[in-house]
């Protein structure tokens, strides 16, 4: 049993407070009649050395059993622990000295004296004390795990289990065979057997969530109670030694440890009321006891190895099932038999009762299941589910049934046994089948340590799990190769990623560039045309006026050799006649308009100069502005053209990124994945370390609390004996005062006379 100090340390103050004050009580009420310390090496030891030490000390210990050693005795033999210190009737050895348990000692008919049986009794009732210095020590409380609801429905807390270490105890060679595989009732988690240990698994998502180690073997039975609250471990070394552990499936913590048999234990239950245990085995008995491990009653009627047994949902009935295909039903409280269910020719190898209590289900080898009426045991519906031999079944919650069978495949029924589902074969034959209600999906695993796991009504496989999981270090070196691995993947991908964002980031810049580059080149363009349009104006303008300057520049010039031969006429005739005043007047208008003229055409051969200048200077700024536009309109051109690639090429890397991101996106997922795989894994070592610290520190404080514990009552029970003899010297002082009284009221009386 569990040492559950540490589980309710003031509840156990409070007892152990209760019993100083019992010993006080105790203590002032005898006084100095306080009875003698019984010790092992002055009663004990004598009785077993004289009646038991020929079978049982150092050099030949039956049963690994020495009783000639205080030390050996204690640590106990091949069966446990004997001695149950502060009870003999729940010491296994006092019950074998008393011929109450087989094998007896002495064996026969020949008990040791009532006398010595006497003084062991208050040997072990005293506290199974060494030597006079000896202190008893208090007994551990009792663990109390009855259940108050009766397992039928939802809890209103779901039994989802605390944080636990995911490090495996043990990792072996190659997977071992799946004995046993428990789906909790309310909550989407599996547990499976492993050697040494069981891997827990939540379904809906398929991750690993815990180990509960098993150093008692292997486990060959695993179910939680109808609430989900505990899990019941049943197992250990076949022919050497058998076990149940119960585990709170909640706070990850062992509960009890229950049974003592020789021989592995193949099939366990705890009732739904949680405080019957029943178990059994190689040893063709069903054993059931308290959650204390303190023994109710043995059924001993089936032939061979018991192979199954389930206790009904409202705890009145107990179903169990042997080797030779016997099943038996029984009441769970009295163990009094009530039927045999006749019909299996071969072993049973599953019971399961439906949630409303009303069906159970029997699976065998001989390849059928049965329905059975628990009202009145009568078998309502039987049928082949598999026929090489049916190795596991279950109801689902809404009455369905899901078997498991040596052909290698899983199967889902209706009540009825029509087929409503068969699974892809597994790789070997499956040994143990579990339906999770919470997630509606089949856990299976076979011979081989294949586990699968299947939806409801989807006859391919959704996963596997693990049954030999390995080592933290191992997952963290597997997942840093893998992060490698990714890398190596992303660092080429994300490379070519880069070069291609910094060859659009530069096209990009220089195609900007360009684009401010033409609309420079295009607003110089237009202002070139501006000014090619006022130049040409302004030559057509300038050409123009020199058209009309040269006009009358000829006129004139073709006006003077008349006006000179008019002049030369007139002259002639006013010399002829210089009287005549208008021939002279003539003669001077003529010379007045040559002059004007000639002044005239001076000036126009001037002016058609200046604008031949004119001209020559628009006519070349012209060219000049031709030249420009051209030249602007060639670069604008160009850039244009430079702009077009450079928005093909940008296109064409832009879809590349496009094409090649899916496929970086996922390299990044997978590195980020493997780094979150490696953080994880290494901050699962972490906890586990920190866990054991604490459990360590926990274990020493709780030693050490327990020591100063025992100092405070060996001081208490100092401090009650003084007191005692204080309240005996008081109380003899009283009666000392009381014959003085008497003695003088004697003499007052003599003198009185």
């Amino acid at each position: 049993m569990i040492n559950l100090l540490n589980q309710n340390p003031i509840a156990f103050r409070a007892m152990t407070s209760l019993a100083v004050v019992v010993c006080l009580m105790a203590t002032s009420a005898h006084g100095d009649e306080k009875a003698a310390k019984i010790t092992y090496n002055d009663h004990a030891k004598p009785i077993f050395m004289q009646r038991c030490s020929s079978c049982h000390n150092a050099e030949r210990s039956e049963g690994d059993l020495d009783l000639t050693n205080y030390t050996n005795l204690m640590i106990g033999g091949g069966s446990g622990e004997v001695i149950e210190a502060g009870s003999a009737e729940e010491s296994y050895l006092f019950r074998l000295v008393t011929h109450e348990e087989s094998p007896e000692m002495p064996p026969g008919d020949n008990t040791i004296p009532e006398k010595e049986i006497d003084t062991l009794r208050k040997w072990i009732d005293q506290g199974a004390l060494e030597n006079s210095g000896s202190v008893a020590k208090k007994r551990k409380p009792k663990t109390d795990y009855s259940a108050v609801d009766p397992g039928d429905k939802k809890p209103e807390v779901e039994p989802v289990p605390s944080r636990m270490p995911l490090e495996p105890p043990i990792v072996t060679a190659r997977p071992s065979t799946v004995h046993s595989i428990a789906a909790n009732p309310w909550s989407p988690y599996v547990a499976i057997s492993s050697p040494r240990q069981v891997l827990v698994y939540r379904t809906s998502d398929m991750k690993f969530r815990a180990t509960i180690p098993f150093p008692e073997g292997q486990p060959e039975k695993i179910r939680f109670s109808r609430n989900g609250q505990l899990l019941i471990i049943g197992g250990g070394k076949a022919a050497a030694a058998g076990k149940v552990v119960i585990w709170d499936a909640i706070k990850g913590r062992r509960v009890t440890v229950v049974g003592d048999s020789s021989d592995a234990v193949l099939a366990a239950d705890i009732n739904p009321s949680q405080t019957l245990v029943a178990h059994g085995g190689p040893k063709k008995i069903v054993e059931v006891c308290d959650i204390n491990g303190e023994p109710v009653y043995e059924l001993k009627k089936h032939t061979d190895w018991v192979t199954a047994l389930q206790f009904s949902p409202n705890g009145e009935l107990l179903l169990t099932g042997d080797r030779n295909g016997g099943l038996l039903a029984w009441e769970a409280e009295t163990g009094n038999e009530i039927v045999a269910l006749n019909g299996h020719s071969k072993a049973i190898t599953a019971i399961d009762w439906r949630v409303d209590g009303k069906l159970v289900l029997t699976a065998s080898q001989d390849g059928s299941v049965r329905i059975w009426d628990s009202k009145n045991g009568k078998q309502i519906k039987t049928w082949k589910a598999c026929g090489i031999g049916v190795t596991d079944a279950c109801f689902t919650r809404d009455g369905k049934v899901v078997t498991a069978g040596r052909d290698h495949l899983v199967r889902m029924w209706d009540q009825n046994g029509k087929q409503l589902m068969q699974t892809q074969k597994l790789p070997d034959q499956v040994v143990s089948v579990a339906y999770c209600n919470e997630s509606d999906r089949i856990v299976a695993g076979d011979w081989s340590g294949n586990i699968r796991v299947w939806e409801s009504g989807n006859p391919k496989h959704v996963g596997t799990l693990l049954a030999n999981p390995p080592t933290l270090e191992t997952r963290i070196a597997a997942s840093e190769k893998r992060l490698q691995d990714a890398k190596a993947v992303l660092d080429p991908l994300q490379q070519q990623w880069d070069d291609r964002a910094s060859r659009i980031a530069a096209i990009k810049a220089a195609a900007e560039a360009d684009v401010a580059t033409r609309a420079q080149l295009d607003a110089t363009v237009k202002a070139l045309a501006q000014k090619l349009t006022l130049a040409g104006e302004q030559l057509e303008a300038t050409v123009g006026q020199q058209a009309s300057w040269k006009k009358e520049l000829d006129e004139k010039n073709a006006a003077v050799p008349l006006i000179e031969q008019a002049l030369s006429t007139s002259q002639a005739a006013a010399s002829s006649l210089p009287s005549d005043a208008e021939l002279a007047a003539t003669v001077k208008q003529l010379q007045s308009k040559k002059a004007t003229i000639a002044t005239r055409i001076g000036e126009l051969k001037q002016q058609l100069q200046m604008t031949n200048q004119k001209r020559e200077v628009t006519q070349a700024e012209i060219a000049s502005l031709k030249t420009q536009r051209q030249e602007s309109a060639a670069g604008l051109t160009a850039i244009s053209a430079r702009i077009a690639e450079a928005e093909m090429e940008l296109g064409k890397l832009n879809d590349q990124q496009q094409k090649a991101k899916p496929e970086l996106d996922g390299a990044i997922a997978t590195v980020r994945g493997q780094a979150s795989a490696v953080e994880y894994w290494k901050s699962e070592v972490e906890f586990a370390n920190r866990l054991a610290q604490l459990e360590a520190s926990l274990e020493a404080a709780s030693l050490a609390d327990h020591e100063r514990l025992d100092m405070l009552e060996a001081e208490q029970e100092r401090l009650a004996a003084a007191q005692a003899k204080v309240d005996v010297a008081k109380q003899r002082r009283e009666e000392s005062a009381k014959r003085l009284d008497s003695i003088e009221q004697q003499i007052q009386q003599l003198k009185d006379k």
